[in-house]
Formats: C-alpha cells, structure tokens, sequence
C-alpha cells in the first residue's frame, strides 16, 4: 500500500533546488489530505527521525529538515549529500 505522503516523495524527487521553504498547507495541497493535528501543535512531529512516517519519506528522499516554525506554519528542507545521507543513516536512526 503506498503512504498518503508519496505524492511529497514524488514532488521533492523532481524539485531543482537544494533547498525548500514551504508552508503546512502548501504540503497538504500536494499531498491531498491533512497533515495530523500533531504536525500543527509538536514541533518534534517534524524531527529528522526514520521512526515518523512524513519525515522517513522526507530522509528517504535525501532531504531533511533544516527549521521549523511553528508560528507561522512553514518549514524548511535541505537537500543532503549522499556521503551524509549514508553516514547518518548507520547512525541511531536519527539524521541530525
């Protein structure tokens, strides 16, 4: 069965740039569906963390998240470079 957030997988795999600022409802848009009530209340939700399912796709994908505001509603991913992406992913399971 394929995740709700394929749809993001797909949209960062063809994205240009190295670097994304988008909004929380600019990704349900592309995802066609709400993000949880968690994503808009922990900021934790958005933790470079291969245990919570959006940001496995998000790390899969070679991105991570570089900052999160909450406020506003907006967060921000960086492209990672495939040497990082490896060597964090030995890690704990986490990429920082």
């Amino acid at each position: 069965m394929e995740s709700k957030y394929a749809p993001f997988e797909n949209f960062l795999s063809t994205y240009p740039d190295e670097y994304l600022r988008i909004s929380f409802k600019e990704i349900e848009n592309i995802i066609g569906a709400s993000l949880p009530k968690t994503a808009y209340l922990h900021d934790n939700w958005w933790a470079n963390t291969l245990y919570q399912p959006f940001m496995k796709i998000i790390l899969r994908s070679g991105w991570r998240q570089k900052k999160i505001e909450m406020f506003i509603k907006f967060v921000e991913f960086e492209r990672v470079s495939n040497r990082q992406l490896i060597k964090n992913r030995l890690s704990k399971g986490s990429i920082s």
